[in-house]
């Protein structure tokens, strides 16, 4: 397997903020194939839309950060081992936390329903 490049980084950065843009109007409906999909989501839609909709204003974030430090690092000429695997990490560790963060809430509003 070939290690990420930076246009690898910056592809997965748009692609995760332009995906995450119909979450924000609720437009995508309960699924087990687009979106934040774990157990508490997949139970109702009030959880679905909601954690969605918080999902989305994370993910348009994060992926919109990885792809300007990506193109920054690419046009600054910094494109070297070290920084790739810096901001391959960062994404990473990214993705991990929002995900943890997102099944704890989703776990949390389900418990929290009458």
């Amino acid at each position: 397997m070939r290690p990420l490049t930076l246009d690898d980084i910056e592809i997965v950065g748009i692609a995760l903020a332009v995906l995450s843009v119909p979450f924000l109007w609720d437009l995508i409906p309960r699924n087990r194939f687009y979106g934040f999909r774990v157990p508490g989501t997949l139970r109702d839609d009030r959880t679905w839309y909601a954690i969605n909709r918080w999902a989305a204003k994370r993910a348009i974030m994060i992926g919109a950060a990885l792809a300007i430090a990506a193109w920054v690092l690419d046009v600054g000429g910094l494109d070297t081992p070290l920084a790739r695997t810096i901001l391959s990490l960062v994404m990473f560790a990214a993705l991990a936390v929002f995900t943890i963060r997102g099944w704890i809430d989703a776990n949390r509003m389900v418990r929290q329903q009458p």
